[in-house]
């Protein structure tokens, strides 16, 4: 029984191989070849999320060693039912783990062929998208958000992790260097000894600007971490509300320069409306046909949402009363 675990490192492409394992599932199994997921859930369902990852990993060496025993017993069962002989495991929070997982590694060395495969990029590339996504999107630190300029300098200590991960493993481990001229969903699978189904589009890739300072703004106004969710709850969430530009909302709605293009086929019709009825039909070409200004009307738009905002101010103000009053009542009530 073969095991591959992908071990990152995290802004690599990692999201995109994952749903591309997951989409890829049926034509997984045609190849005796299975995929476990991301998370040890299979162990006990409370190890199940980012924060279940971490209480596995955080355990006690013979605790993890149990655990791994269950996650064997797991696919050996699933190499019986299904033919399977080849187990992907995929999580890129596992590269900046490399002690707490050292007993999985050893207990699944003794028991299966062990395969680590690791993606690396370019630091110029890297520490701008790692700081968007770890330092602005998942908010990972305690306190107010810190400048790029000074995490940054910590986030370099992710490159420093590399040298122990090659030196304990360097005979099990895959290295591959991403960069945006690959397909890294195509490279996994010809490293991985496998077929896969490409995703829809690219997964998790960096958003837009002014998102990533709405985010940021957001998530300031929390001490402890903030996970993306949280925003995509209560603000904005990216994969359902579109944000139309007002360049584009113009040309859709409040663009009427092709009304030429749009009467033409029936010109001869209003010229003999005009004979008829002596109603000049056609006399308004070079007023009518414009295009709003994105410019003044994105001014304009703005002294709307600020009476929106007050608006809406006086409504929250007035309901936070409404509620405390209620509950002044509940417990006047109780007493």
């Amino acid at each position: 029984m073969q095991v591959l675990l992908h071990i990152g490192m995290g802004k690599t492409g990692t999201s995109s191989i994952q749903r591309a394992l997951k989409a890829s599932e049926p034509r997984l199994a045609e190849q005796k070849t299975h995929y476990l997921g991301m998370w040890f859930d299979m162990v006990a369902p409370r190890f199940h999320g980012i924060e279940g990852l971490r209480l596995f990993l955080e355990q006690d060496e013979d605790a993890k060693r149990a655990g791994c025993d269950k996650f064997i017993a797991h696919m050996t069962t699933l190499a019986a039912s299904t033919g399977a002989e080849k187990f992907i495991f995929s999580n890129e929070d596992l590269f900046g783990r490399i002690d707490q997982l050292a007993p999985v590694i050893a207990r699944l060395r003794e028991e299966v062929d062990l395969r680590l495969i690791m993606y690396v990029r370019d630091i110029h590339s890297w520490l701008p998208s790692a700081f968007t996504q770890w330092g602005l999107r998942h908010k990972v630190r305690e306190g107010k958000l810190a400048p790029y300029a000074e995490q940054a300098g910590s986030l370099i200590n992710n490159y420093v992790a590399l040298r122990p991960w090659f030196e304990r493993y360097g005979d099990i481990m895959t290295v591959r260097h991403h960069q945006k001229s690959i397909d890294v969903v195509e490279d996994f699978a010809e490293v991985a000894g496998i077929t896969l189904d490409p995703p829809e589009g690219r997964v998790l890739e960096r958003a837009e600007d002014a998102e990533v300072l709405l985010r940021a703004l957001f998530n300031n106004k929390f001490r402890g971490e903030v996970f993306p969710d949280r925003f995509n709850r209560t603000v904005l969430h990216p994969a359902r509300d579109t944000v139309v530009s007002v360049e584009e909302a113009v040309d859709d709605y409040l663009d009427y320069t092709a009304t030429d293009d749009i009467i033409a086929p029936y010109l001869d019709q209003f010229r003999e409306l005009e004979k008829m009825l002596d109603v000049p039909f056609l006399s308004g070409a070079d007023r009518e046909q414009k295009r709003a200004d994105p410019d003044a009307l994105r001014a304009r738009l703005l002294d709307y949402l600020l009476a929106i905002v007050l608006r809406q101010s006086i409504n929250i103000q007035a309901l936070q009363r409404q509620v405390r009053e209620l509950e002044q009542g509940r417990d006047e009530a109780a007493e």
